[in-house]
């Protein structure tokens, strides 16, 4: 289980999906930008790699960067359905066979 801990999905799971109404003061070029993603704080201390401060202090997230990340949470859940699926299997398996 400590794997799992350090894994992609637990570190997936400390992000959150946000929608959000930019502030007037918001620089022009963010503003383009649909107001959805993570906050960049989250990513930092999950990722701090993928996040850069520019000189007035907003933070940019290297949504790119969580492509990666992402994937590997998919693999890791995916891995986990399956052994769910298997041992369901197995229980329903030996319930057939008392059945008869």
């Amino acid at each position: 289980m400590a794997a799992e801990q350090d894994g992609a999905t637990a570190k997936i799971r400390q992000l959150r999906g946000v929608t959000w109404e930019w502030r007037e003061e918001a620089p022009e070029e963010a503003k383009r930008q649909p107001g959805m993603g993570v906050i960049a704080q989250d990513v930092e201390r999950v990722f701090p790699q993928l996040v850069e401060t520019d000189e007035q202090g907003y933070k940019r997230v290297d949504y790119n960067g969580l492509i990666a990340p992402l994937i590997e949470a998919v693999k890791e859940l995916d891995d986990r359905l399956r052994a769910v699926e298997a041992r369901l299997d197995q229980r329903e398996e030996r319930a057939g066979q008392v059945d008869t």
